[in-house]
């Protein structure tokens, strides 16, 4: 019996240490999720590609019908993209968007015309995903391997990159399943982010590696493989349209009217 003294006071030290270890910050505090940035107060309009835009290298608008195996390019020199399990569904009720799952894949061969030394990309985006499954991961929008790339975060906040860890990321977030329109724009070391035509973040970047290896990717990132292969990884899960990649820097006011709004005025800074 004369143990059970010692047992109930090493059990009383156990509970103090534990609560005292508590109370002084040892459990991590939740952290606030990342502002969300509204879509565009107009309803996105229809947008058929326009081959005679100025700059434009890549467009793909998903309006094949029906959408099988590619997804035609109609920017000059067209580069199609390979479709695997790419479903459809209707952005406004005269355009077709892309529904991505985590098995499909849009990949376009490797192509000069997209090695760019300043860029912008620009498309909409309806993001379907569960935080937790993207957690601490980001997913691909836009991917030439190599180069440069658009990604989306667990949190939903857009990644405009170069290849290694040179990136900015928007201060908002898009919000789930709704459409925002999203964009990248790099020229003279400078690259923006854009969500809904709004600039949401900027930062100073060094030159693109111009590295001609596996091609491009959309709604996802490639990744190269041990037998010097690329394999598909990282898929955005949700709807995706209008993806257009230009081989200038587009004006902001563009970015704005693009984005859904009537005035360049909306886009500014209150």
């Amino acid at each position: 019996m004369a143990c059970f003294p010692r047992l109930v006071t090493t059990i009383v030290r156990y509970l103090t240490f534990v609560t005292v270890m508590t109370g002084c910050g040892f459990v991590s505090p939740p952290q606030s999720p990342p502002e969300v940035i509204p879509p565009a107060t107009t309803p996105p309009a229809a947008e058929p590609c326009r081959t005679d835009e100025p700059g434009v290298v890549l467009c793909v608008d998903f309006e094949d019908r029906p959408l099988m195996n590619q997804a035609v390019d109609r920017s000059p020199k067209a580069a199609n993209a390979t479709a695997v399990e790419v479903g459809t569904m209707m952005r406004t009720p005269s355009e077709q968007a892309a529904v991505l799952t985590d098995r499909s894949s849009l990949t376009l061969p490797e192509a000069s015309k997209l090695d760019l030394a300043t860029f912008t990309i620009e498309m909409w985006i309806w993001p379907n995903f569960s935080t937790l499954k993207y957690k601490d991961h980001d997913a691909g929008l836009f991917h030439n391997y190599g180069q440069y790339a658009m990604r989306i975060q667990d949190d939903r906040r857009i990644i405009c990159g170069l290849l290694g860890d040179q990136r900015v990321t928007s201060d908002q977030a898009v919000p789930l399943r709704e459409w925002s329109h999203v964009t990248c724009r790099y020229a003279q070391g400078e690259m923006s982010v854009y969500l809904n035509g709004k600039l949401s973040g900027a930062s100073s970047i060094s030159s693109i590696p111009l590295l001609d290896l596996f091609g491009s990717a959309i709604g996802s990132e490639l990744r190269r493989t041990p037998t010097l292969t690329a394999e598909v990884v990282d898929r955005f899960i949700g709807g995706i349209d209008n993806v257009r990649i230009y081989d200038r820097a587009l004006d902001p006011d563009r970015i704005c009217l693009a984005a859904g709004h009537t005035s360049p005025a909306e886009c500014q800074e209150e």
